[in-house]
């Protein structure tokens, strides 16, 4: 038994071996803040023009707790949840979106408002994040609020 031991650990150490791909989102601790909020501050128009929809906002940013964020990474979309209500979806701005350090992810999505949420409603966010081919959606619960 004691001769065979030895060999049983080992088979098994070499069948759980680094065979497999590791995620680069996987290990990482991501930690995500959100406001979300709509803009109802009054414009300008000129005469004959039509008022465009009014701004949800949702700045967000996420921290790698302990760790660099993985090369590459990229948030692509926000996600606002009410239970009972449709999803709303935004992409990111590309100009207002990435790596501010070494270990956050900072950016910002924009849509119309939807008249499913109102002002003080607890939401819940969710950011997609991509990194080496594979994608994660880290969420959080934001209370939208309203600038006028």
């Amino acid at each position: 038994m004691s001769r065979v031991l030895p060999l049983v650990v080992s088979v098994l150490l070499v069948a759980c071996g680094g065979s497999q791909e590791s995620d680069p989102l996987q290990p990482l601790d991501l930690r995500l803040q959100a406001e979300a909020w709509e803009n109802r501050m009054p414009t300008a128009l000129l005469p004959g023009q039509v008022p465009s929809c009014t701004s949800l906002i949702v700045a967000f940013s996420i921290r790698a707790e302990g760790a660099d964020l993985p090369a590459g990474i990229a948030a692509r979309a926000v996600s606002l949840d009410k239970p009972g209500k449709a999803t709303w979806q935004a992409a990111v701005s590309p100009t207002e979106t990435g790596v501010t350090s070494e270990n956050v992810l900072a950016g910002v999505a924009r849509g119309c408002a939807t008249s499913d949420f109102a002002e003080g409603d607890e939401l819940l966010v969710g950011v997609s994040v991509a990194a080496a081919g594979r994608q994660e959606t880290v969420q959080a619960r934001v209370k939208l609020y309203a600038a006028y």
